[in-house]
């Protein structure tokens, strides 16, 4: 079972390597920058906190594994991927044009996948709604 978790894993890194990030990201911009070169969009990767309990801690990297923790201790070990309408995986919702969306599949059995819509992400906040079940979970960047 592990081995299809880590072989579905694989799946979705090779599969949606393009996907990250979305132009609908949106970047923070003043008046004097809407003339300038666009700015990239800010990246997900990086450690974040959430603003409703800051013993939680989600931390995203470079190579698509993430990890929860909870008051400084490791949960969780997954793996992420990024996608929108046109290279998204197999969902059993519909997916909104101009939309990103975040799914998380943890490493630990039962493995369980996580899906969210990315509502905003500049670089200092990260709010995620999930998808299954509408909550919205709003981070700030730690790092």
């Amino acid at each position: 079972m592990l081995a299809l978790i880590i072989g579905g894993g694989y799946w979705l890194f090779v599969n949606n390597k393009n996907a990250v990030p979305s132009q609908n990201i949106q970047t923070e911009t003043t008046p004097e920058e809407t003339t300038a070169e666009p700015i990239g969009a800010p990246s997900i990767v990086g450690t974040w906190q959430s603003t409703e309990d800051a013993n939680f801690v989600r931390v995203f990297n470079e190579d698509f594994t993430s990890e929860d923790r909870y008051d400084g201790e490791v949960v969780s070990n997954d793996l992420w991927v990024t996608f929108n309408v046109l290279n998204a995986p197999e969902v059993a919702f519909p997916l909104e044009q101009g939309e990103t969306y975040l799914q998380i599949t943890t490493t630990e059995e039962p493995a369980e996948t996580l899906t969210f819509r990315v509502a905003e992400l500049t670089h200092a906040e990260l709010e995620l709604v999930y998808m299954d079940r509408g909550g919205v979970l709003v981070f700030t960047r730690v790092e």
